[in-house]
């Protein structure tokens, strides 16, 4: 995971709020499009009443602050989400970058020293034991692999000498193949 630290807090990752900033930043214009949808709604069914539902002495002196009150009520329910769309879409993007990122290096042969972890309120977190057994059989795979192919060579090293007879190599490559299986 690509983590920066901040200055005079050795040690200690700084949190990416924006993990996967095209998804979360699409996230959030959805979700504030909704809202001021609503907004709209109820503040035309709000004039509706207003004007339509009491008395007219109220359409003559009305209170002029409460256009104020409802923008600033608006701009805080409107922030309100946008925090918490932030928060929810780093829950999913979170361990899908980890995953991405996990999966590119056990690609390149570098597999991870301890189980993948993912945060406590990811969503997607019950893929970290899957994930972790498969990198791990994975590796198993390759270390067992790289063991074949070394006794291969020395195998091929030892035929270029014509240091054994032919009865010596089919025996070599049946314990190589046995090895190669995972059979003792």
């Amino acid at each position: 995971m690509d983590v920066s630290y901040g200055s005079g807090m050795e040690g200690q990752p700084r949190r990416r709020y924006l993990v996967n900033t095209r998804f979360q930043v699409n996230h959030i214009l959805s979700i504030s499009v909704m809202v001021i949808f609503a907004f709209l709604v109820i503040s035309l069914c709000m004039g509706w009443f207003y004007l339509h539902c009491s008395d007219d002495r109220l359409v003559c002196h009305h209170n002029a602050t409460i256009l104020w009150r409802v923008g600033i009520i608006f701009l805080f329910f409107m922030t309100g989400m946008m925090l918490w769309s932030i928060r929810y879409t780093r829950a999913i993007a979170g361990p899908i970058e980890t995953l991405c990122e996990t999966l590119k290096k056990a690609e390149n042969g570098s597999f991870p020293e301890h189980p993948v972890r993912f945060r406590r309120h990811d969503l997607f977190k019950r893929l970290a034991a899957p994930l972790t057994a498969c990198l791990t059989s994975m590796q198993r795979t390759r270390t067992t692999l790289d063991q074949t192919l070394d006794r291969l060579e020395a195998l091929r090293g030892d035929l270029a000498q014509e240091r054994m007879v032919s009865s010596e190599i089919e025996e070599a490559l049946e314990v190589i193949v046995r090895q190669g299986r995972g059979g003792a």
